[in-house]
């Protein structure tokens, strides 16, 4: 389902990449990151539980073509006046701050959605007695 994000996000990199030669790079990476804001608040819009994909794809396009748009330039603004000597050391530490953001935010976003989840199923499973069966039985197997 996220390949349709991934796809347009490795079409737009490049055109994110010439466009931040020829403009410095602060409006690509603003717009980059105004579009991957609007995509991710049109696909949390359109999630629900029983919705089809294909309503999705709207938001993952729009936030696929914002991440293209972000994580080009950054690099390139990033390390654009770091001295050559201290080049190496400079890389590191960007690609290891954007490494742990991305583990923090991922934690971040399981614990959200852990807790929705956790709240929609406590009432799910209360209005369904067969539900709850089923899931005691599943439990009992597996512990055993």
């Amino acid at each position: 389902m996220l390949v349709p994000g991934a796809v347009v996000a490795m079409i737009a990199a490049p055109v994110a990449g010439r466009l931040t030669d020829a403009s410095g790079g602060r409006v690509v990476l603003v717009t980059g990151l105004s579009l991957y804001a609007a995509g991710t608040a049109a696909f949390a819009w359109a999630a629900t539980v029983d919705q089809a994909w294909p309503y999705l794809l709207p938001g993952l396009v729009v936030a696929g073509l914002g991440l293209g748009f972000t994580f080009a330039p950054m690099g390139a603004i990033a390390m654009r006046t770091v001295p050559p000597a201290i080049g190496g050391a400079a890389s590191g530490l960007l690609n290891a701050t954007r490494q742990f953001g991305a583990v923090l935010g991922g934690a971040v976003v399981g614990v959200i959605l852990q807790g929705r989840l956790g709240a929609h199923l406590v009432a799910t499973v209360t209005s369904d007695p067969a539900l709850v069966e089923a899931i005691r039985s599943a439990l009992v197997v597996s512990v055993a």
